[in-house]
């Protein structure tokens, strides 16, 4: 056997090594939520503010975190939908 096929098949031995030696080490991937207050993060002018949490650049209106992504003005993936992490009371229906 010649030299360059030798070294074409410890080049294939090898990378076949690294290789399964990868898929043997790898887990399932997951992102851990993050901690409270940015899920279902609203703030209101009035309400306390945790310095920890970043600036605050307008303390005259409210803020949440609904708009996380990096899309702009364009909001038809974003989630308005209630959080997970935060329940708020039912206010029942008094109507007659």
């Amino acid at each position: 056997m010649n030299t360059m096929a030798r070294l074409a098949a410890a080049a294939i031995m090898v990378a076949a090594g690294i290789g399964l030696a990868g898929v043997g080490t790898a887990t399932s991937a997951h992102a851990d939520d993050p901690p409270w207050p940015f899920v279902g993060y609203h703030w209101c002018p009035g309400q306390p503010f945790n310095p920890a949490w970043g600036p605050q650049w307008d303390p005259t209106t409210c803020h949440d975190a609904h708009h996380r992504d990096m899309d702009g003005t364009i909001h038809n993936g974003d989630y308005f939908g209630p959080s997970p992490f935060q329940t708020w009371p039912e206010i029942p229906n008094t109507r007659p």
